[in-house]
């Protein structure tokens, strides 16, 4: 299947969205001309029709329209993380949530899996500090060693 984000960043180069911003809009685009894709080839079209078609959809007039709005801020929707646009430290933490929930959404499977094994590796892990704890770290229980 094409790698479709090269495109889009092409086509949203003369908007100069902010970083996050731009990042999000073409993973959201991406995903849909991935969907029309798939679509339009299981419905029977052929690879390169389908292709064509696509982009197509991404040319629309009205597409880079509602996308120039994108640029200005919604009034009244307050900031949230990560809309500095990277700047600071926690500057693209929003976007990696989404992301995360994301996939996490799509393969529940694979996320039930990568949660039990931390759960499995922080019992091991609090399992030997206890072990550790009581044999080398305490003092033992008598009140003085013989000298």
């Amino acid at each position: 299947m094409p790698d479709w984000n090269q495109a889009i960043r092409e086509r949203l180069r003369g908007l100069q969205l902010e970083g996050c911003r731009e990042a999000e809009i073409v993973e959201e685009l991406s995903q849909h001309l991935e969907d029309r894709y798939a679509e339009m080839v299981a419905g029977g079209a052929a690879e390169d029709r389908a292709f064509r078609s696509v982009m197509e959809e991404l040319q629309d007039s009205e597409l880079l329209e509602g996308l120039r709005s994108a640029r200005q801020p919604v009034a009244g929707e307050p900031a949230g993380l990560g809309a500095s646009g990277g700047a600071g430290p926690l500057g693209g933490l929003w976007h990696d949530l989404k992301v995360a929930f994301r996939v996490i959404r799509v393969n529940p499977a694979f996320s039930l899996m990568v949660v039990l094994l931390l759960a499995l590796g922080v019992a091991g892990a609090t399992a030997i500090f206890s072990v550790f704890n009581g044999l080398l770290l305490r003092p033992f229980p008598f009140p003085s060693p013989i000298a």
